[in-house]
């Protein structure tokens, strides 16, 4: 499972505004560029973040509502720390490290509570 913080902002930008065009609009972009980000991140964490309303715009799933505050989290935290480049926390299991990716986490709890 791959994404990057650009989906994120993407998908965040979504949400704020409920419509892809606004969107797209307010952070000077194509509209295909955030329907491609958002869609990624839904196959990317097996979840439907959007409630499509033809003509109407978009409205968060309680899994997109959930997803949309770990996300903001993360890109908070990331625009404090510009050069950090591993999204990745590392916890320590026995005497394992593993890799817990936060939006991970989010996805999984989300699509246990949907």
């Amino acid at each position: 499972m791959q994404y990057t913080l650009k989906q994120l902002r993407y998908f965040a930008a979504a949400a704020e505004e409920s419509s892809v065009t606004a969107a797209a609009k307010s952070i000077r972009v194509s509209q295909p560029s955030i329907s491609e980000a958002i869609a990624h991140l839904e196959d990317s964490f097996d979840l439907q973040l959007f409630i499509r309303h033809h003509a109407q715009g978009l409205s968060l799933t309680p899994a997109g509502q959930r997803f949309l505050l770990e996300a903001r989290s993360l890109l908070a935290s990331m625009s404090k720390r510009p050069a950090l480049k591993l999204v990745a926390v590392h916890v320590h299991v026995g005497s394992q490290i593993t890799s817990v990716d936060p939006l991970r986490r989010a996805a999984a709890v989300a699509a246990e509570l949907s």
